[in-house]
């Protein structure tokens, strides 16, 4: 969207060129020569050589008495401002956005550091409880919950894992960059 922005200031920066040299003096030469009856003289019956040439001076009053330049440069001018305010909007937006992503991976990263200690205390219990089972103090169903919770913090790190893979790669679209 800035490249296209940018585009189309330039186009506007073309059109204002354009519209200096439509205002612009023009100048011009111009010759007519040949052989033919009569030549210069018109009063001669013979064939002769002649020539006409000159100079062309065109100015163009309409800026004179219309205004009509200064106008359409406001008008070119107005374009631009109402060019740069979408940039700036554009932008202001990009970075609101950019914040946002930035605070949502601190945030799942956070969940993932968090997910690994879950883990690493839920594999301490279960361990526990499988010792434990296996010295039939504790139930099958107490094992299997143990279990059940070790696995569910596993599913949550993964989930967590992929949530912060999409979070960068969408920030990084948002930045720009591929």
């Amino acid at each position: 969207e800035l490249k296209l922005i940018d585009a189309k200031k330039a186009a506007l920066m073309a059109n204002k060129s354009m519209i200096d040299a439509k205002y612009a003096p023009k100048l011009s030469m111009f010759a007519t020569g040949g052989y033919g009856r009569p030549g210069l003289n018109f009063l001669s019956n013979s064939f002769d050589f002649y020539g006409i040439g000159g100079l062309n001076l065109k100015v163009p009053l309409e800026q004179f008495v219309l205004g009509s330049n200064g106008k359409e440069k406001a008008l070119l001018d107005i374009q631009a401002n109402k060019l740069s305010s979408q940039q700036s909007q554009f932008e202001t937006k990009q970075n609101s956005l950019l914040a946002l992503k930035a605070q949502e991976i601190q945030k799942l990263e956070d969940n993932v550091k968090t997910d690994n200690e879950l883990i690493t205390i839920k594999s301490t219990i279960k361990d526990i409880t499988d010792s434990r089972y296996n010295e039939g103090i504790i139930t099958a169903t107490e094992y299997t919950d143990a279990v059940q919770a070790e696995l569910v913090a596993k599913n949550n790190l993964a989930l967590h894992q992929v949530q912060l893979s999409m979070a960068k790669t969408q920030y990084n679209q948002i930045k720009g960059i591929n």
